[in-house]
């Protein structure tokens, strides 16, 4: 079976209504048309991934960047803008 991984991408505090919709409502979508393709297709997405031990270690960008370019070229970026202020 081939494979392929989707490294999802976003600002670690915010966008998590958009993810979990992602997650809820997207992949289940996109897994079952690549498994009826035969291949098997995983997103990768760091909010489940990047522990204390990383970020004390100021290791989460060169983290980040590692799935990146083991992911490439499919890539998929989350780009919202904010509205308003947070009093």
């Amino acid at each position: 079976m081939k494979r392929f991984d989707v490294f999802v991408s976003s600002v670690f505090c915010g966008m998590e209504s958009e993810r979990n919709a992602l997650l809820k409502f997207i992949y289940p979508v996109i897994k079952d048309e690549c498994e009826k393709r035969g291949v098997d297709c995983t997103f990768i997405d760091l909010r489940w991934g990047i522990d204390e031990t990383l970020a004390a270690e100021n290791l989460t960008i060169s983290h980040c960047l590692s799935q990146i370019e083991r992911t490439a070229p499919i890539f998929l970026g989350i780009i919202g803008d904010r509205y308003g202020s947070i009093l």
